[in-house]
C-alpha cells in the first residue's frame, strides 16, 4: 500500500516499476508527474502485478517508446538453453479508479501517449483519460491484452499549470517550492 506520495521529476531507463510480486499493490492519493523514462511507462511500468490506483494523477510524463503515462505489461519468459524462467501465470490487472491520465507523451512506433497495454488487463472507472473517446483508444493492446472502461470522461481537467513532457526544458523550474 503506497498512500499520499509524490513521484515527480525523475529520469531513468524504465518508469516507476511495479513488478515481480505476488502481493497486490494499491496506490492512493498519489501524484506521478514530470518523469522521463527511456524505454517504457513514463509514469508507471506495471509488470506482472495486480495494481489498483485510486485518486491518482498521472500527468506530464514522457517515454521514448510506449506508454507515456502507463505501460501495463504481462509476459511469460521463453526458456532458452538450460535457463528457464518460471514466472507467475496470473494475469496482470491494472484497475484505475477516480484518477486522471492526462498530458503524457510517448514517441515510439507503438506509442500511446497515456497508456499502452501489452498482454494485460486494464479496467477504468470514474476517471478522466485523455483520448479515451477517440477510436482506437480501447483497442490499444497487443498480445491479447484487454482494456475496458465505465463512467470515464475524455475532458480536460484544466490544470492550473501544464507540464509539457516534450519540452527541452523538462524538469527545469524557477518557481521555488
Amino acid at each position: 500500500y503506497l498512500p499520499n506520495v509524490n513521484i515527480v521529476w525523475n529520469e531513468a531507463i524504465l518508469g516507476v516499476e511495479l513488478s515481480n510480486s505476488d502481493t497486490p499493490l494499491s496506490l492512493t492519493n498519489v501524484l506521478i508527474a514530470g518523469n522521463k523514462w527511456r524505454i517504457g511507462g513514463g509514469g508507471i511500468y506495471n509488470l506482472r502485478l495486480s495494481t489498483t490506483i485510486t485518486n491518482v494523477t498521472i500527468t506530464g510524463n514522457y517515454s521514448d517508446v510506449a506508454g507515456g503515462g502507463i505501460l501495463n505489461e504481462f509476459y511469460i519468459a521463453e526458456p532458452t538453453g538450460a535457463n528457464i524462467s518460471l514466472l507467475s501465470r496470473e494475469p496482470t490487472t491494472l484497475r484505475i479508479h477516480n484518477s486522471i491520465l492526462w498530458g503524457n507523451y510517448a514517441s515510439g512506433d507503438i506509442a500511446n501517449k497515456n497508456i499502452y497495454n501489452a498482454g494485460a488487463f486494464c479496467l477504468f472507472s470514474y476517471s478522466l483519460a485523455e483520448g479515451s473517446s477517440t477510436p482506437g483508444f480501447w483497442e490499444n493492446n497487443r498480445n491479447g491484452g484487454y482494456m475496458h472502461g465505465e463512467n470515464y470522461l475524455d475532458m480536460d481537467p484544466l490544470f492550473v499549470e501544464y507540464i509539457d513532457p516534450s519540452s527541452s526544458e523538462w524538469g527545469v523550474t524557477n518557481k521555488g517550492d
